[in-house]
Order: structure tokens, then sequence, then C-alpha cells
């Protein structure tokens, strides 16, 4: 892993597995975005930066905050956006505009923990029938109609696969 968030990750979280794309792209968050930038001005600001064609630039997602910022999701070419990924900033337009970099953790189907494959796994407990929402056993997560609870912290508000979680969270503890 060349960014040092994911040598990051690797040093605090030993047995932790992360999987990067082997596509020569890396997927970025860019944070605080001005809400009246377009996507455009986005992609262009990336691609100068990077030293990349705006084809190179592919927005997978945009969202917008509680006070109007917006977050794009976007993937780039992996060589040259390391140095930005690193330096983990990007001015667009009039704004400073925080990056990070999207972190895979593999995580087992089979007993929901972090850092190994189903393949792999060598729990007594079997969640694979379990729902990943609430945790109950019969339906799957996409047609949960309960109220989320994790089955990972015991915590209801939100589901195992969140990074809300305590559990998730105590994996990347002080890492972003």
């Amino acid at each position: 892993m060349t960014t040092l968030l994911g040598n990051e990750i690797h040093r605090r979280v030993d047995d932790v597995q992360v999987v990067t794309k082997k596509l020569g792209t890396a997927t970025i968050f860019i944070l605080g975005i001005d809400g009246t930038t377009k996507e455009e001005e986005v992609k262009e600001a990336i691609a100068r930066e990077i030293k990349v064609e705006e084809t190179d630039v592919v927005v997978r997602a945009t969202r917008k905050g509680k006070y109007d910022e917006l977050t794009i999701i976007a993937e780039v070419p992996k060589a040259q956006a390391t140095p930005l990924i690193n330096r983990k900033k990007i001015r667009i337009g009039w704004t400073e505009c925080g990056i990070r970099e999207r972190v895979d953790i593999i995580r087992c189907y089979k007993c929901l923990e972090y850092g190994h494959k189903t393949r792999k796994c060598a729990a007594q407990v079997d969640r694979s029938k379990d729902c990943i929402r609430c945790g109950e056993t019969g339906h799957r997560g996409k047609d949960c109609v309960n109220r989320d609870k994790c089955i990972k912290c015991g915590i209801q508000g939100h589901s195992a696969d969140q990074i809300k979680c305590p559990y998730f969270k105590k994996l990347g503890e002080g890492i972003a």
C-alpha cells in the first residue's frame, strides 16, 4: 500500500487486511466543497492538480451535507493520486477542501468479523444467515424492516457494517 492511511492501518491493526484496487485507480472523498461548485469544476481542479486529463477523473457520487457543503466521491489514477492523498487537501475555487482515500477493510460474511474472508474463517459462530442490519435470522439486510441493531456491539441505531459502530471505529482509532 502506497498511501499514508494504508500504511498507518497496517501499523496499528496488524491482523486486518486492507484491500486496494488492482485496476490502477484510487477512490477518493473530496470533503467540504462549496455547495455552489459544479461537478465539472471539481473534475477540472483534480485533473489540474494531479496532471491528468479530465476524462481520467470519474465522479461516482455527490452528497450534500446539512450545511449545503458537498462531498464528492471520485476515482482517479492511483499513481498520480498518491501525492494528493498524502497531502490531504486540494483547492477548488476559493475553498480548500479535504481529501481522503477510501480504504476497504476485508470482512467475513460468515462471522461478520473484519480482517479475513469467509473461506479462511475459523470462527465457530455462523452469522451468514443473520440480517446485517438487525441481527435476526430469516431475512436479508435489503429486506429488513426492523430497527437497526448492530450484532457486533449490541447498540441500536446502526448496523454491523457501518462506520458508526464503536467496534469498527476501534479498528481505525486515531488513523484518519
